[in-house]
């Protein structure tokens, strides 16, 4: 078999010759999904070479097909040969895969939301105004200093139930009490009626719970950042392929620009080049220990870090808030990050197998319950700009994604 790829005005057109049975399939999915990685969406294939094609080739078409129609895109025949033809036809899919088949009236095209355009170092944001004017509200809660020893009880544990409007992330776990999570406290994100959280007892796999109402169960928090409000802004943002990935710290100070503010809380939808961060390796109720979790030579058993960007090529949901110049009351809770010396932030980010974002402007909760139940998490970490000289691995960057975000107005604890 042999594919070839030619980019056409609104669309990708594969060439495929050859057999397209079930040892081939398997390459063209491979093609397919790197084509898709690569951020095009929509995709003619061009099959009036292929001679042969067996149900292990139609899956594959109807696996891609019935993915990008989900996001939008779409994958369709625009050639088929004649053996191709009749397999459609036999098959009943001909009005589902070939192009010619598919045609017929335009529906009305709904009117267009109003999007602004930004290209900030090389990376173009589409914005759009969700709910101008909104603000969120912030409430801290612990002391995040107490992690310095590990030194949370029973006492600085508090049971917190999210309304699925809120979002929120720190070191917590799912479960109604101290006692029932002290052993599993980790890294934790909470967004649009579902949390996440990486348990520190050793079982390896991130643990989360999505809520089918407007409430999430109960959740242990030893310290963390809850949030409610409406996000005022929604941007799209992709990069370009002569100036590669945009870098975290440079999409925080994006969405501080685009929101005109100092403060800015997100959630952020992406597909990641690699992610750099940690997590608790033990969980930090279990001892208080003067050197832990920082201390060498503890800090191995306590803490893992990222020697290289990790979850290349995965999809990532990302919780957190950004701030320029003083941190105020947040100066415990944030921890400066990239180049800039006046950007601070803290971030938690879920891991997921890849899926494609869906395109233009797209709801909260749909999408992360979209992906929950499509994807595979792997794994969370806190988000951290690794500076160290020579050996530093610099920061998380990101190909393309999706953000939701809007201006912190007031912070309590």
């Amino acid at each position: 078999m042999e594919i070839s790829r030619h980019q056409q005005e609104g669309f990708l057109e594969v060439r495929v010759s050859g057999r397209l049975d079930s040892h081939w399939a398997d390459f063209l999915a491979e093609e397919l999904s790197e084509i898709i990685q690569q951020g095009e969406h929509t995709i003619q294939l061009d099959l009036a070479e292929v001679h042969y094609l067996s149900s292990a080739g139609i899956a594959v078409l109807l696996r891609f097909h019935k993915e990008l129609a989900e996001i939008d895109g779409s994958l369709l025949v625009s050639n088929a040969s004649e053996m191709v033809s009749k397999v459609f036809e036999i098959s009943g899919l001909a009005r589902t895969l070939l192009l010619d088949s598919t045609k017929g009236v335009e529906p009305e095209e709904a009117e267009k939301p109003s999007v602004k355009e930004l290209d900030r170092e090389g990376v173009l944001y589409q914005i759009y105004e969700s709910a101008p004017g909104e603000s969120l509200q912030c409430r801290v809660i612990g002391d995040p200093l107490r992690l310095a020893g590990c030194r949370f009880e029973d006492r600085n544990c508090q049971t917190v139930t999210l309304k699925g409007s809120s979002f929120g992330l720190g070191i917590g776990a799912l479960g109604p009490d101290f006692a029932s999570c002290r052993d599993r406290f980790g890294e934790l994100l909470a967004v649009a009626g579902t949390a996440i959280y990486q348990p520190t007892d050793g079982t390896g796999a991130p643990d989360y719970l999505v809520s089918a109402g407007d409430t999430l169960p109960e959740i242990s928090v030893l310290y963390g950042l809850i949030c409610d409000g409406r996000f005022s802004l929604f941007a799209r943002f992709e990069t370009s392929k002569e100036k590669g990935p945009v870098s975290l710290s440079s999409l925080a100070g994006s969405c501080l620009e685009m929101a005109d503010t100092d403060r800015v809380g997100m959630v952020i939808v992406s597909e990641s080049v690699g992610l750099v961060g940690a997590a608790l390796k033990r969980s930090p109720a279990l001892e208080a220990s003067p050197e832990a979790p920082f201390e060498h030579p503890g800090i191995r058993r306590w803490l893992s870090f990222t020697p290289e960007r990790v979850y290349t090529r995965s999809v990532n949901l990302i919780v957190g808030l950004a701030i320029r110049g003083d941190a105020g009351e947040l100066d415990s809770f944030v921890r400066p990050f990239g180049q800039d010396p006046g950007l601070a932030g803290h971030l938690h980010a879920a891991a997921f197998t890849y899926g494609p974002v869906k395109r233009g402007e797209i709801k909260l909760r749909e999408t992360v319950s979209t992906l929950f139940r499509t994807e595979r998490p792997l794994g969370v970490l806190h988000l951290l700009h690794d500076s160290r000289p020579i050996l530093g691995v610099g920061e998380s960057e990101f190909s393309r994604g999706a953000c939701w975000f809007g201006p912190i107005s007031n912070v309590s604890s």
